[in-house]
């Protein structure tokens, strides 16, 4: 599924050894992902469901990923 891609993203990322000039940075990432079964195919409206699901994905705790759902946009 596209969740368990980007997912496995998101740990690649997690992992990542980022260490230079003796300074070890932790870098994550954060997803939202969209559909078109719940967003249409509306270019714009995947966009903004994404774009909410990745606002709730750092509300959260930052590092991680979540799927757009209905109920987010009346939250």
């Amino acid at each position: 599924t596209m969740y368990q891609k980007v997912e496995a993203m998101r740990l690649a990322i997690e992992k990542l050894d980022t260490s230079a000039s003796g300074v070890n940075l932790q870098v994550t990432a954060s997803f939202g992902i969209s559909n078109s079964l719940e967003s249409g195919y509306d270019p714009a409206m995947l966009l903004t469901h994404a774009d909410l699901a990745l606002f709730k994905a750092k509300n959260k705790g930052r590092n991680q990923t979540v799927v757009y759902h209905e109920k987010m946009a009346s939250d």
